[in-house]
């Protein structure tokens, strides 16, 4: 089978790359290890901020680095890494010197399509978006979150050119990436980003392998990142307004506990498919990342942590909703999305009581086609060790309790 990730260890690209970072490390250009102290004055620096806001900074952040300065990061890897965490603290500064200057624009009945990864989510979350009162969040704007600039259409230019960079970069380290999921600046994306202020970041876990630090936020309560999430969202409805917003982010499986309370009036789409090719197919996106900052992986050892993670994802979540009862969430099979996404949306908007989207705009959507289209991602579960009967196993009551399967 020639699968889409092929490659475990790094190209002569990315090796080339690592030489320089390690070069530019010897020489001080580039961190030879990650602290807190250095992070917090690199984004002070950056900024001319030194307010990070509410004192529940240390912990999580330290946790972070800690764990991740305990694994074999390459000399590539560290910069990657440093830089995200630099970014994180960045975003913090300036949005708590946002909210110095006042109120932030109320976050109103937000729709979240939640699910795992790879079941129709990003379709689904775009499809809503079309509604001209809704809007979904650019992967330019999660990036930078808070503006760099005093001038608003400069500052998105700015902001926008930092997004098209990062992807340039992507692109070109992990070239496999525009088959499995194409993304632009102007593309609609996954929220996650938005957690990095509060250093409480599944993808960290799930992207980068730090299981410690994934433990920890499993422990972790978090209606404060949640808190804060929802203050960047004002910040970033402060910026482009809408009346309402559709985000998407598998992470809200881990804490819908949190994301409920935060936000009471928050309606939930959850997307459903068959987890076996889900988890398989979630596992050769996820190794690409594993890759740039390890220079290889172990497509077993991967395929483990992630199996574990999304099943202990889906019963937390399972929880938290027989606690609270079924009026908040409406329920997608990616069977039925695939045969017709126009007739999911109406049931969506019927359901949560929302002016219908009018067809012509969703068929004008769908009539555009992806450069990741249906069927051009090829894997193999048996590279990642995943066990057709032992996910279906330990997933029996998800998969009987809405009807997905085979």
């Amino acid at each position: 089978m020639d699968v889409t990730v092929a490659r475990t260890t790094y190209g002569p690209l990315l090796r080339a790359a690592d030489v320089v970072a390690a070069l530019g490390a010897r020489v001080g250009v580039f961190p030879r290890r990650l602290d807190a102290r250095a992070v917090r004055e690199r984004a002070m620096a950056i900024t001319g901020l030194s307010d990070f806001g509410e004192d529940d900074l240390e912990e999580p952040m330290g946790v972070a680095i800690a764990t991740a300065e305990s694994r074999d990061l390459t000399a590539l890897g560290r910069v990657i890494v440093e830089r995200a965490i630099v970014q994180a603290a960045v975003t913090r500064l300036r949005l708590v010197e946002r909210e110095r200057a006042g109120p932030l624009p109320e976050v109103r009945a937000p729709i979240f399509v939640l699910g795992f990864p790879r079941t129709g989510t990003t379709l689904l979350h775009n499809l809503l978006a079309q509604h001209p009162s809704r809007r979904a969040l650019a992967f330019w704007e999660l990036t930078t979150p808070m503006p760099v600039l005093d001038d608003p259409a400069a500052d998105e230019r700015a902001r926008m050119r930092t997004a098209e960079q990062m992807l340039r970069a992507a692109y070109l380290a992990t070239p496999e990436l525009a088959v499995i999921h194409a993304t632009r600046a102007t593309t609609a994306e996954e929220c996650w980003p938005l957690f990095a202020p509060s250093f409480a970041v599944l993808n960290w876990d799930l992207g980068m392998g730090l299981e410690a630090y994934g433990d920890w936020l499993m422990a972790h309560d978090m209606r404060g990142a949640y808190r804060r999430y929802r203050k960047l969202l004002g910040a970033l409805l402060e910026q482009r307004p809408a009346d309402g917003l559709v985000l998407k982010c598998p992470e809200h499986l881990w804490f819908l506990d949190a994301l409920l309370d935060v936000f009471p009036d928050g309606r939930v789409v959850w997307t459903h498919r068959d987890p076996f090719p889900v988890i398989a197919s979630y596992c050769s996106m996820m190794s690409l990342q594993w890759r740039s900052l390890y220079g290889r992986f172990d497509p077993v050892a991967l395929g483990r942590h992630l199996e574990d993670r999304l099943v202990e994802g889906v019963e937390r979540a399972l929880r938290v909703r027989d606690e609270v009862g079924e009026d908040r969430f409406h329920d997608v099979r990616f069977a039925d999305l695939a045969r017709d996404p126009v007739a999911v949306v109406g049931g969506i908007e019927r359901a949560f009581g929302g002016e219908p989207t009018d067809p012509a705009l969703l068929e004008r959507f769908l009539a555009v086609k992806r450069s990741d289209g249906r069927g051009r991602h090829v894997y193999d579960p048996a590279m990642y060790g995943l066990d057709e009967g032992r996910i279906r196993e330990r997933l029996a009551v998800y998969t009987e309790r809405f009807g997905i399967g085979r």
